[in-house]
């Protein structure tokens, strides 16, 4: 027979040393609960989509887009319109001394003038690039 090493089990009503520490809890712990099977029927979810409209920004380039107009989806056709950078330009050349005609070459610059955006379906405005806010 191997000789076993038992614990003496404390006795609670035993009065315990002063200066030793408190004891600890015990340690034992719960079996986890067991899981539970549940059948549900399957729900219908209705999921309502909202459509999100990228409004496209407008620059000297053509843009696609969707006219609002006659709801194609199109590339626009682009025109050069003079606007207030154009005005600004030739002013500015007056009043550096370019009076004789030279004033009147940013009227000739597609780089300065707005740009207006058509369809080119309904030639409906769809957007327009100011230069100058």
């Amino acid at each position: 027979m191997e000789p076993t090493t038992e614990k003496p089990q404390e006795n609670p009503s035993m009065p315990q040393d002063p200066n030793a520490p408190p004891p600890y809890p015990s340690t034992a712990f719960a079996a986890p609960p067991q899981p539970v099977a549940y059948t549900s029927q399957p729900t219908a979810i209705n999921v309502m989509h909202t459509p999100v409209i990228a409004t496209p920004i407008f620059r000297d380039i053509p843009v696609r887009t969707s006219c609002a107009n006659c709801r194609s989806d199109i590339v626009t056709r682009t025109e050069f319109e003079v606007g207030s950078m154009v005005w600004i330009s030739c002013f500015v050349a007056v009043i550096f001394g370019l009076w004789l005609g030279c004033c009147l070459i940013p009227f000739c610059i597609p780089a300065l003038k707005d740009v207006v955006h058509y369809c080119p379906n309904c030639n409906n405005v769809c957007g327009k690039f100011v230069r100058l806010h």
